[in-house]
């Protein structure tokens, strides 16, 4: 029996209004089981609320996050205090958990800066797939069958079609885990900011934000690019 996949949760508290708690979490190493939400006060084990996130989220794929996230929205009682709430994210066996935080103004800037260009980027290449597998299939259907020369030409091309669209496929995971990973140190970057000062301190951080859409919508580009 093989070793048991660990979890790779992620996830994010979008929002709280009023009495209410938005957000979305997922297990990436399994993204068709929904995970369980729970809103807690902090320090205080007991569940304040408990919501299974099985809420589809498809904007959220244009982020690279993938299409199987999912969305969770958990009515508060009377007289909670948003600023005492701990969200956290697991597997419905437990073990692992993720506590889910509200974005910074940093992650804001970045995520309003950034998703255009990706929500652009997701339909060029599923425009790009479709073209790639309607070129193949019509190769397939043209195919002469008596012409050795005209035979072995095309299936070198549909070859070379099916290497483009397996490196294009092996360039958008890449661009996937980059995303996550700068998404990450940028977190990192902003927390530190904030340790030290706030306001001016923060502004070349905010700054190079609100300069990365269009770089990664240029790095993105160019890895494409290459595919063809």
């Amino acid at each position: 029996m093989g070793a048991a996949t660990a979890p790779q949760l992620e996830g994010r508290l979008d929002a709280v209004a009023g009495r209410r708690v938005y957000g979305w979490a997922w297990n990436r190493s399994a993204p068709d089981e929904p995970l369980v939400i729970e809103v807690r006060f902090d320090g205080v084990d007991a569940p304040l609320a408990t919501v299974t996130a099985d809420q589809p989220r498809e904007d959220l794929a244009g982020a690279g996050i993938g299409p199987h996230a999912f969305e969770a929205e958990v009515e508060l009682p009377p007289g909670a205090d948003p600023a005492r709430l701990v969200v956290v994210a697991k597997p419905p066996s437990g073990g692992a958990e993720l506590t889910m935080r509200p974005r910074s103004e940093t992650e804001r800037l970045l995520e309003e800066t950034v998703t255009p260009h990706l929500t652009r980027l997701g339909a060029e290449l599923d425009s790009l797939r479709g073209g790639l597998g309607r070129a193949l299939r019509d190769l397939s259907a043209r195919m002469p069958a008596n012409d050795a020369g005209a035979a072995e030409a095309l299936a070198s091309r549909l070859d070379a079609l099916s290497d483009a669209q397996r490196t294009l496929d092996e360039r958008v995971a890449g661009l996937e885990v980059f995303l996550m990973r700068l998404d990450g140190s940028l977190w990192s970057l902003a927390e530190e900011a904030k340790k030290r000062s706030t306001g001016t301190a923060d502004r070349p951080l905010r700054l190079a934000v609100a300069a990365l859409g269009g770089a990664v919508a240029v790095m993105a580009v160019l890895m494409l690019a290459r595919v063809f």
